[in-house]
């Protein structure tokens, strides 16, 4: 499984909290701290992290573009 540039063994595209595996179609966030699922990523999200520069991205894995979750400017395409 590929997510932007890094390539993942089937068995390993596998959210980063939970640890459940992420199939084709599944919305999840590439960050930082890891792969994280739709679910965890907003879960993270809603908490205050010092640390963080507000780039997360929200994205499916059927080739679709990232879903900038904190831009007004529009969706960027890769």
């Amino acid at each position: 499984m590929r997510a932007k540039t890094k390539i993942y063994h089937i068995e390993c595209f596998r959210c980063t909290a939970c640890e459940r595996q992420l199939i084709p179609g599944d919305e999840f966030a590439l960050r930082d701290d890891g792969l994280f699922c739709k679910e965890d990523h907003e879960h993270l999200d809603t908490k205050p992290h010092p640390e963080s520069n507000n780039n997360n991205t929200t994205t499916n894995n059927n080739n679709s573009a990232p879903l900038n979750h904190h831009s007004n400017e529009g969706s960027n395409s890769a």
